[in-house]
């Protein structure tokens, strides 16, 4: 499914399975928006899918201006790279298992990965990956995003490197971020 431009979209209940390639290309994902409405703001939402296979299960790309409004809630998501990676949005990621498929030749696993995450809301997802793990959760450039909330989310991963990594975190930027109640267990 590709949605470039496209705006005030509802899946629910879908089940949508894509091929994997087996490595980091976006052209492989089960749900793909790579670039924003340019015009307007929108929404989209995911509740209630099953989503298996491609190399990201969600990729959605929101707008630097807009801040996009992206909801996936109670999803069960397998896939081979990223899980999800949300980018320039600030919505809700919530009660999902997201976990990596096993492979003969898998990459690094990042559950959730969002980058510019301003006011997004990771709570209460189950992050799973028995192969090679790199993130459960990954924020990136939350040095320059504001109220974000990870909280009560649980990480387990065989071989990984971080259960919940943020990254340009700098301390002297004012950060309003808020990361509690979370578990992850690397063995």
């Amino acid at each position: 499914v590709r949605g470039n431009g496209s705006t005030n979209i509802l899946f629910e209940g879908c089940k949508i399975t894509a091929h994997n390639t087996h490595s980091t290309d976006v052209s492989s994902s089960a749900v793909s928006r790579t670039s924003a409405a340019t015009s307007y703001p929108d929404t989209v939402i995911f509740r209630n899918c099953t989503i298996t296979g491609g190399n990201f299960g969600i990729h959605y790309v929101g707008s630097n201006t807009r801040k996009n409004q992206v909801t996936i809630e109670g999803c069960n998501i397998t896939s081979c790279y990223r899980g999800i990676y949300t980018n320039y949005t600030n919505g809700l990621i919530s009660n999902n298992h997201i976990s990596q498929v096993s492979s003969t030749n898998p990459q690094y696993f990042t559950g959730i990965y969002a980058n510019y995450p301003v006011g997004a809301d990771i709570s209460n997802n189950t992050v799973d990956s028995v192969i090679k793990m790199e993130y459960g959760i990954y924020l990136g450039n939350a040095a320059n995003s504001a109220d974000f909330y990870v909280r009560n989310n649980q990480v387990h991963a065989g071989n990984g490197t971080a259960g919940i990594y943020i990254t340009n975190s700098s301390s002297t930027n004012n950060i309003t971020g808020y990361l509690y109640n979370n578990e992850a267990i690397l063995y």
